[in-house]
């Protein structure tokens, strides 16, 4: 059976919580993004790394269009697209250059220890549970999911680094002109670092040097994954960050 002919749906680790979700709408409305300036298609919104697609019923004054690379994931929701999101946009913008959205709404993989490729069954797997992104989807995660990588680390962090620069540049392209950018994303503890792993800095620097500018964060308490050894080992809370890509000036 390949990855294409699965049917069936697993849980993902790391969906949005509550509170991102009702920080979320309360940006979103400040900003006037739920105000329907389209009444035949609405405002369209896009998660290019969807999971589940929660967002969407969670707030769904918009229409949205998700994208995730693993089917499983991508089986809860038939508005969601399966593929690797750099392909699928670059072909968006490629086929349908006229076609953007208003609003990308996105977290990016965590780049912590989630990514251990725990698996039910195999090693520790047979005795314990873990909320990792392989245990979760109940096999190894595909090739270009950034999900399985740890931003920290050498190797393994680079790597997060060049997939997720492409992740971008693919969003922005197709992000309409004036259109926001939110962005959840998180920082982590290390024990082998004295202060949090700066993964936030680091994807806005990247936005920042893409055109996006960045007009307003707000930090949001959320209940983390408070299970296991390490279950103090974390940051009080997650960002959203509200990006706008510049309109062209018209001459």
């Amino acid at each position: 059976m390949t990855n294409d002919d699965v049917t069936y749906t697993r849980p993902h680790p790391a969906k949005y919580s509550d509170t991102v979700l009702a920080a979320g709408r309360l940006l979103l409305e400040k900003y006037g993004l739920f105000e329907v300036t389209d009444p035949v298609d609405g405002t369209q919104a896009l998660d290019p790394l969807a999971g589940t697609l929660k967002i969407a019923d969670a707030i769904p004054e918009l229409e949205w269009t998700g994208i995730e690379i693993e089917r499983e994931w991508a089986n809860h929701d038939e508005r969601t697209v399966h593929g690797d999101c750099i392909e699928v946009m670059r072909a968006w913008k490629r086929e349908h250059p006229w076609a953007k959205f208003k609003v990308i709404f996105v977290s990016p993989a965590y780049g912590n220890r989630m990514a251990d490729p725990m698996l039910p069954g195999v090693g520790a797997g047979r005795k314990y549970t873990y909320n990792t992104y392989t245990f979760k989807l109940g096999r190894l995660l595909s090739r270009r999911n950034g999900a399985q990588y740890v931003f920290h680390r050498k190797a393994s962090g680079a790597k997060y680094r060049k997939l997720h620069i492409q992740i971008w540049r693919a969003a922005v392209d197709v992000l309409e002109d004036g259109g926001y950018f939110f962005l959840n994303v998180s920082d982590y503890l290390c024990k082998d670092y004295a202060n949090p792993i700066a993964v936030t800095d680091w994807h806005v620097g990247v936005l920042e040097r893409m055109g996006l500018e960045e007009i307003e964060r707000v930090a949001v308490d959320t209940p983390r994954n408070r299970e296991g050894a390490n279950a103090d080992q974390r940051v009080a809370h997650e960002w959203v960050i509200v990006f706008r890509k510049p309109a062209q000036e018209i001459h």
